[in-house]
C-alpha cells in the first residue's frame, strides 16, 4: 500500500511538502485445510443394524392366549419362555433386562405383536415372571439379539 500526501500545512513552525508513506503487507498466509473427518470404523456391531429399539417399554401376555396359534405356526404356552416382537425373525433368541431389577431372561420370539403404543416387546407369562414383572404388568427394558433364524 502506498499513501503519497502532497500539500503544505503549517504549525509548531514545521512545514510538510510532500510525505510518501509506504507501507509494504505482506501477502496471508493460505487458510489451513479443515480437518479430515474421523474415520468411521469398517465393522459395525451387528446390532447397530437392527432398525428396532434395543431398550423400551415391555408388557406381558397371559393364560388368554394358551392355545392360540403364534404367527410362527406354534401355539402359544405361556409357561413357555417366548415373546412377540414387530419386527425380529421369528426363532431369534433375545436377552431380555428388566432394567430396574437387572433380571435377565432369553426369550424366543414365536410371535408378532408389541402393538400397544409405546412398547418394544410382548413376553410371555413365564418371561414375566422371570422379570419380576407380572404384577406391575410393565418394565423398563434391554434387548439384546443374542442369535438370529
Amino acid at each position: 500500500m502506498a499513501v503519497t500526501a502532497i500539500g503544505t500545512v503549517e504549525g509548531s513552525g514545521w512545514l510538510l511538502r510532500q510525505a510518501e508513506l509506504h507501507t509494504s503487507v505482506a501477502p496471508l498466509a493460505p487458510a489451513p485445510a479443515p480437518p479430515a473427518p474421523p474415520k468411521l470404523a469398517t465393522q459395525t456391531h451387528h446390532l447397530l443394524h437392527n432398525l428396532h429399539p434395543l431398550a423400551g417399554l415391555a408388557s406381558w401376555y397371559g393364560a388368554m392366549w394358551n392355545g392360540r396359534t403364534t404367527a410362527s405356526g406354534e401355539i402359544y404356552d405361556g409357561s413357555l419362555l417366548t415373546a412377540a416382537h414387530r419386527s425380529l425373525p421369528l426363532g431369534t433368541l433375545v436377552r431380555v433386562t428388566n432394567l430396574h431389577s437387572m433380571h435377565s431372561v432369553i426369550v424366543r420370539i414365536n410371535d408378532r405383536g408389541a402393538f400397544a403404543p409405546g412398547r418394544i416387546i410382548d413376553l410371555s407369562s413365564a418371561a414375566a415372571q422371570e422379570l419380576g414383572m407380572l404384577e406391575q404388568g410393565l418394565a423398563q427394558v434391554k434387548l439384546e439379539v443374542l442369535r438370529k433364524q
